[in-house]
């Protein structure tokens, strides 16, 4: 919703439903950056995303890509020079810090 920014809210869920939270608690990203800083924290600091559609229908899905190496995206970025990002200043520093 509007007002939170770049956060993680915590959803409560049904504790008998597949695929559940973890003790009914789900924590839900508010933006495209909170996933990238989530991924590069876990060592995969490239991403790219990409708006799919299934069936040749409108844009109905949305994938984040993550790699760990650039050179992954080489190809992928050569077919989709719009989709490719460069790679934000400071990532270096955080995974020196790891």
């Amino acid at each position: 919703g509007s007002g939170r920014g770049n956060s993680l809210v915590l959803s409560l869920e049904s504790d008998t439903a597949v695929m559940s939270g973890v003790h009914r608690l789900a924590w839900l990203p508010t933006s495209e950056q909170v996933l990238r800083e989530i991924l590069a924290w876990c060592g995969f600091p490239y991403t790219r995303l990409r708006f799919a559609s299934r069936n040749g229908g409108h844009r109905s899905r949305v994938e984040l890509l993550a790699a760990r190496k650039e050179s992954t995206f080489a190809h992928y970025d050569e077919v989709n020079p719009a989709e490719a990002r460069s790679r934000p200043r400071w990532i270096p520093r955080l995974l020196r810090r790891a």
